[in-house]
């Protein structure tokens, strides 16, 4: 079953890096990796939200950045990202940038 997530630029970005240190089973592996290709960004999104990369620092600009864009995933999935920002969030790991994701999936 599939679960509808909204996310904004920021959201995918930090979404990205929380599921790429994920560590779980191969099949899971292979959701994380699907899902990553779909809320990734395609050359006409790094145009349209003018994506910049900066050493570590991602920047982005443009009037939708901000909209939230609505993307299908696996409910096993949502469970291993809610999982991760918990631990996160045990060990005081959380930062301001989390927020965002903290309050789609914790909530």
């Amino acid at each position: 079953m599939a679960d509808k997530v909204d996310l904004n630029v920021h959201d995918r970005i930090m979404l990205l890096g929380l599921l790429n240190s994920t560590h779980s089973n191969w099949t899971t592996l292979r959701l994380i990796k699907e899902f990553q290709m779909e809320i990734g960004f395609s050359q006409e999104d790094i145009e349209a939200f003018n994506l910049r990369q900066d050493g570590e620092t991602t920047s982005w600009s443009g009037p939708a950045a901000n909209d939230p864009v609505g993307f299908k995933m696996p409910s096993a999935l949502k469970a291993v990202i809610v999982a991760e920002l918990e631990k996160l969030d045990a060990n005081n790991a959380l930062t301001a940038d989390h927020i965002s994701l903290c309050e789609i999936f914790l909530t």
